[in-house]
This record gives structure tokens, sequence and C-alpha cells, in this order.
């Protein structure tokens, strides 16, 4: 896997993490290294 690649699927277990959280939570805000905002 290249460092791309490493990055999605990072996301992804940040959103799984947010699905399976008890509580209220808002996610992860993350700001990619080309600038865009993403909420995992």
């Amino acid at each position: 896997m290249d460092g791309p690649a490493l990055k999605e699927v990072a996301i992804r277990v940040l959103r799984e993490e947010k699905a399976l959280y008890p509580e209220r939570f808002e996610g992860f805000h993350l700001t990619r290294f080309d600038g865009t905002s993403i909420t995992a």
C-alpha cells in the first residue's frame, strides 16, 4: 500500500470508531495535505 491508500484506510477506521462510539460525538475533524477538510 502506498501513502494515499494508507490515509484512506485510517479515515475509514476513524469513521467506524465514530459509528461504534456509545456517546454523542461529532467526529474527528481533519485537514488533508491538499487543504481539504474532512469529518470522519
